[in-house]
């Protein structure tokens, strides 16, 4: 379970922090670069979705269907 809120999760993409995080068995990660934000499935990393900021990706960006504010305290994140 991540040791921080969702509140600080966007104050971190605001910094352009990036995060991997485990949700179920998969591994999932938060990246940038100077073309936008990225919601990745490592197993799966030929399909990602893309996003223009970090806010951008925690409003519209999903696992397995769902936002991830609807799933935000099964995630587990660590920085990197």
């Amino acid at each position: 379970m991540q040791n921080f809120t969702y509140e600080e999760l966007k104050q971190g993409l605001k910094r352009n922090e990036e995060y991997e995080f485990y949700f179920g068995s998969d591994t999932y990660s938060f990246s940038c670069n100077e073309k936008g934000w990225y919601l990745t499935k490592f197993s799966d990393c030929e399909n990602y979705q893309t996003f223009n900021s970090g806010l951008e990706l925690l409003e519209k960006g999903k696992i397995e269907g769902k936002y991830i504010i609807e799933i935000f305290d099964k995630l587990d994140f660590y920085l990197f």
